[in-house]
């Protein structure tokens, strides 16, 4: 399962698809664009989309988005089959656009505020901007379906919250250090066992171990574990 590491998420992940060869700012963008088309949308077909992206004449960059010879229509195309692919595509254009001017002059924004006005930007994608482009993992927790799911069905959140109520519900008890890591460890979670149909639940190390609305009371009962190679794979002693 987690320990594994082999998850859609750990191959294909947002912070799996900027080109390393390119420079910082780039990458950063990069990460932006896979956040913003990463919404509502399978791994696999993120990462494909990215790699069409990486294909354009000069690579993905804000000027190669930004440019008139590349209309949101063929933006689109290329995006396609991604989820709201044509909103998307408008999305970043728009994007690129902001970035090419000022105040930002070709860079990305690393605060949450300045992310939040970028269109199409909310706060899940801020938040995984600011994890993977600039390593602020603390500066909220990242929820996205499979998070929201599994930290329902645990107890860590009242059923029928929606993403921004789990994270502000989590956000009150768990230590600020963990946000990054659990969030991580519950998306490929979430894809592997904690399935919205048929999920996996005699796979699951936890199930019926614990008695999860007392634990999420006690922050001294939270405990993440390493795997060998010293990435987070567990949870209150139970390897995911």
């Amino acid at each position: 399962m987690r320990a594994g590491q082999d998850a859609p998420v750990d191959q294909m992940g947002t912070h799996q698809l900027a080109d390393r060869t390119a420079d910082k700012k780039t990458q950063q963008f990069q990460i932006l664009v896979a956040a913003v088309i990463s919404s509502q949308t399978r791994d696999s077909v993120t990462a494909a989309a990215m790699m069409r992206l990486h294909a354009l004449p000069g690579g993905l960059t804000i000027g190669n988005l930004f440019r008139q010879e590349l209309t949101i229509h063929q933006l689109a195309e290329i995006l396609k089959p991604v989820g709201f692919y044509r909103q998307k595509a408008k999305h970043l254009k728009a994007i690129a656009e902001k970035l090419s001017g000022c105040p930002f002059n070709g860079n990305v924004p690393g605060t949450l505020d300045e992310l939040l006005k970028l269109p199409g930007v909310g706060p899940k994608i801020a938040l995984l901007v600011l994890w993977v482009a600039f390593g602020k993992g603390e500066e909220g927790f990242i929820v996205d379906t499979n998070v929201r799911r599994v930290c329902c069905r645990l107890g860590w959140a009242p059923d029928g919250s929606d993403p921004n109520q789990v994270r502000q519900s989590l956000e009150t008890w768990l230590p600020r250090s963990l946000w990054p890591d659990i969030s991580f460890l519950f998306v490929g979670f979430g894809q592997q066992v904690c399935k919205p149909i048929a999920p996996q639940c005699e796979r699951c190390q936890v199930n019926g171990e614990f008695d999860w609305q007392t634990l999420s009371q006690y922050d001294s009962t939270i405990a993440l574990y390493r795997d060998m190679n010293g990435r987070f794979a567990g949870v209150s002693g139970k390897f995911l």
